[in-house]
Order: C-alpha cells, then structure tokens, then sequence
C-alpha cells in the first residue's frame, strides 16, 4: 500500500494549526451576543447570559482540572428536571476523567466563545439556543489544540428569588456521543479494552472486479488536507446533513474523495434500481432523495449495511476500497468508525495524523463534524468500541 509522504503532512499541520491558534486567539472571548430572536427585557437577558458564562467556565475548568463539574451555585436544584441534566453531566465528566486518566491528559489553557442564536423569555421561563466555539490546549502539545465549533447547545432556565437558574442543557459532544446510552460498566470496560489493545492483522481482503481495471494510488495528502480546511466549517458544494442524522458520514466521505481525485460510480440511478445500487459510490441530492448513494451519508447501522464502511470494504467498482485494520494498519486519510450494541455502528471521523507508538489511541489525531472538531486524539473516543478502516487504493 503505496502512501504519501508523512513530512508534508506535518509540515502542512504545522502551519495550519499555527494560522487556526492566531484566528482563534483572535476572536474566542468569554461570549459573544449575535442572537437572531431574542425577547425579554434587557436585565433578564443580561442575568441569563452572565449564568450561562458561568455555565461554560464551571464546565471547562472542570474539564481542564479533570474534576466533576459543580454547577450547584447556578442550577436550579428545585426544578424536578435538573436531576436528569446534573446526572448526565456527571456521567460525562466521570467517563471523561478516566479516559484523561488512563491516557495521561495534561491539559493546558482554554478559550470559548458563545454565539447566542436564540433567547426567549417567556415570564419565568427562558429557552437558550447558542453555539459552542472552544479551544483547549494539552501541555505535551500547545500548539496543537483540540478546537470545537458550532457545537449546539439548548439551554432552559428558571427564574427564582435568586435570579436565573439552569435546569437543563442538552448538546452532544464527543463524550455524551460515545457513552450514549451505554452501562458505566461498559463504558469502562470499553476504556480498559481499548487501553490493552495492542496491534491487530488486517482481514485478508481481496475485491473482485475487471482484470483490466486501472487501480490508482490513494492520495492520502489530498484527504487530509480537505479534512483539516473543512472539519469546523462546510463546504457549500455538498448537502449539510446535521438535520437528517448527522453530518460525520457526509464529511469523512467528502474528504475521501478528494483522495480519490474524485473518483464515484455513475450517475444517476433511477428509484426502480436503488436498492441494488444503494451501496454505489456517487453524491447524495439534497433535491432529488432517490438520486445519490446511501454510502455517501451513511455510517452503517445496526448491521452496517447501506453504510460507508460495508461500501468502502466490498466495493468492487468504481471509487474507493479497503480492509478492515487494526492499530498500525491505518494511516492519514484513512476513516475510524465507532460501534455500540444500541445504535450499531453510528459515527465516523477521519485520521488527521499519528505521532508516535501506533497502537496507543493517544497518538492519534481525527478530524469530523457532528461535532465538528478538529485535531481530536483518537482516546476522547475510548468509551466506544473501534474500527479502522485501511484504504487499499482506487478505481
């Protein structure tokens, strides 16, 4: 398997993650008011984003100390709901103090910004729907941080003798993504078992097809140079598929075909045919739902099938193909999926680079949207089961 040169990668990173750190430091402030619908008057809506702020810098320190979160001062611990929201975050911080234990996390400084999209007040209740942008940097690489955008967060308050007061918030993060609804039992045998991994074979594959066909070589360079300008922004060229499942499938795939070169099966298929050609290689039409590939916005499923990793390891036509890959047998450019018994497989991210032992997850970076983030290590997902995918080459 004939892959390009690491240098030019880390070399593109250096310089792209120093441009992202001057653009972020430039803008990311305690939080930002661009609401597009906001009612209330304006002491109300000065005290919910003054506990909001709160909010973000109790869970960010939290995180950076790799401690609980205590939002005792500002939750609303009378309003039968906060239960639900406080044990959840929780759960969150829990599972993300073991991961950062068992990885070695030393985390560093961290930045955010709050761009409010909605605040409705409605007597003495309030609706808060706002982005996420943050930065966080690790000691052992301050450089290179883990940077999130866009990030959704729903927020509901309580208007007491004490002033505003939080009940809820709902967002999903990586870690509130990988535990889903999984057992603390799972999820830390999950953590154990992905700590102990150690380098596995690749399944013996071999895809069949035309003994004339022309193979091409993967341009691993071209992947991860679309993954790293589009993993906190989306380019308008494609559908945005965040409303209808979630984004991550559409974004790994786009940026495996730039490493195609553009590569897909033809175009396009009448409605009578999907079935048979669900799994092909081609856009998805966010005007046409019977034009375009299931594979091309799927992660897989229960079963994985109709899914961009059944597609990429049986496909024998046109576009990209590949084997499933242990720790050591994947490199840039290649995708990662996750997998858990109540969702099947349901998320994807792409490999952005490796440094150093190969079969710690700590060493590796990824990049992927619903979250959309950046430079993520490979170990924030540890509460899930893995799999990597090695793209072979393609036709």
């Amino acid at each position: 398997i004939l892959k390009e040169s690491v240098m030019n990668i880390k070399k593109y990173f250096q310089v792209t993650i120093l441009i992202s750190c001057i653009l972020l430091a430039t803008f990311l402030r305690t939080s930002v008011t661009n609401a597009n619908s906001i009612t209330g008057n304006e002491d109300d809506l000065q005290s919910i984003q003054s506990v909001i702020d709160k909010l973000f810098q109790t869970h960010l320190n939290a995180q950076v100390k790799m401690t609980l979160s205590d939002y005792s001062s500002i939750a609303d611990l009378d309003n039968p709901k906060s239960q639900e929201w406080l044990t959840k975050e929780e759960r969150h911080d829990s599972t993300l103090i073991q991961i950062g234990n068992a990885y070695g996390y030393e985390y560093g400084n961290y930045k955010y910004s709050l761009e409010f999209n909605k605040i409705n007040v409605n007597g003495h209740q309030a609706d808060v729907e706002l982005f996420e942008n943050s930065l966080i940097e690790f000691l052992d690489t301050p450089n290179d941080p883990l940077v999130t955008s866009n990030l959704l967060h729903t927020i509901r308050l309580t208007k007491s003798n004490l002033g505003w007061l939080i009940y809820d918030d709902r967002y999903e993060d990586v870690i509130h993504l990988t535990i889903g609804e999984q057992s603390n039992a799972t999820i830390l045998n999950n953590i154990q078992r992905n700590i102990e991994a150690s380098s596995i074979k690749n399944e013996e594959m071999t895809p069949t097809g035309d003994r004339n066909e022309i193979n091409y070589t993967y341009n691993s360079s071209n992947a991860v140079n679309y993954a790293m300008g589009w993993a906190i922004s989306y380019n308008p060229a494609y559908a945005i598929m965040t409303g209808l499942g979630g984004d991550c499938a559409n974004f790994v795939s786009q940026a495996i075909f730039a490493g195609t070169n553009g590569s897909m099966s033809p175009v396009p298929v009448p409605p009578s045919k999907m079935p048979e050609f669900d799994q092909q290689w081609y856009r998805y039409s966010a005007y046409n739902l019977y034009y375009g590939s299931g594979a091309w916005v799927r992660v897989g499923g229960q079963s994985g099938q109709s899914g961009l990793m059944t597609f990429l390891t049986s496909n024998t036509g046109s576009g990209p193909y590949g084997s499933y890959a242990g720790r050591c047998s994947a490199f840039d450019g290649d995708p990662v999926f996750f997998y858990d018994s109540s969702r099947g497989w349901y998320h994807t991210v792409i490999i952005t680079g490796l440094s150093g032992d190969c079969t710690n997850l700590n060493n590796y970076y990824v990049n992927g949207h619903t979250p959309d983030q950046s430079r993520v290590r490979l170990s924030y997902y540890s509460a899930s089961t893995i799999q990597f995918i090695n793209i072979v080459s393609y036709r």
